[in-house]
């Protein structure tokens, strides 16, 4: 039974695969109008984000999925940016997102930037906006490649977290992504003045939250040292 139901599944996951390939094609038709087209995008995104969520969360599937629709998608996206007619498009959002998960910091920044340029919003599905979600994931990033001892992208990091703690950013950003990027900043740099510095910032926003006056009377001992 569990052989035919996998078997049966995969059909299923494969039609659903060709329907939205064929939307997709159908909504680069030239003879289709701006509304058509994107009606039949967005028909062809959704159908694409069941096949992913049908696969378990982290897989090798899923990440080999989302490369996969990069590849047909990113073309679309560069069209619409080389248009420079900027309207509601959640293709590209979709696809930043897709970048961020595989891995591909250097387009998921660029798109990133034209859609917070742009005020696009994000899917319904997800509860932030979009300039917390670019924070986040540039975030989580950052903490896991120093987690891995890896070096962090100097570029994607340190520009971020310049938006994030900004002057004005308490506007933009939460309390709780602002306290953690001065607390990760803290733990990636060398000089244990700019750490402290990093920390105290952390606890003016919040002490509660930030939870850092054990690591401040710390460093503040060894500096005294």
């Amino acid at each position: 039974m569990s052989v035919a139901w996998n078997h049966r599944r995969r059909v299923e996951q494969a039609k659903r695969a060709v329907e939205a390939q064929n939307r997709a094609a159908a909504a680069a038709a030239p003879d289709a109008t701006e509304r058509e087209k994107r009606a039949l995008l967005q028909a062809a995104l959704d159908a694409d984000c069941k096949r992913i969520s049908a696969l378990p969360a982290g897989s090798p599937e899923r990440t080999a999925l989302k490369t996969e629709l990069l590849r047909q998608y990113l073309p679309m996206v560069e069209a619409y940016l080389a248009e420079k007619t900027p309207h509601e498009n959640p293709v590209l959002v979709q696809t930043m997102i897709w970048s961020f998960d595989v891995g591909d910091l250097a387009t998921a920044m660029r798109l990133a930037d034209v859609a917070i340029a742009e005020g696009q919003p994000m899917p319904q599905r997800f509860k932030s906006d979009l300039r917390t979600f670019v924070a986040d994931a540039v975030y989580d990033y950052a903490a896991q490649a120093s987690a891995r001892g890896e070096a962090v992208d100097p570029l994607v990091w340190v520009r971020e977290f310049a938006l994030v703690t900004a002057p004005g950013a308490e506007n933009l950003y939460h309390a709780a992504v602002r306290i953690k990027y001065l607390k990760l900043a803290a733990q990636l740099t060398d000089d244990p003045r700019q750490a402290l510095e990093f920390l105290e910032l952390a606890q003016a926003i919040d002490p509660k939250r930030a939870q850092v006056k054990t690591a401040i009377a710390k460093l503040k001992k060894e500096l005294e040292k």
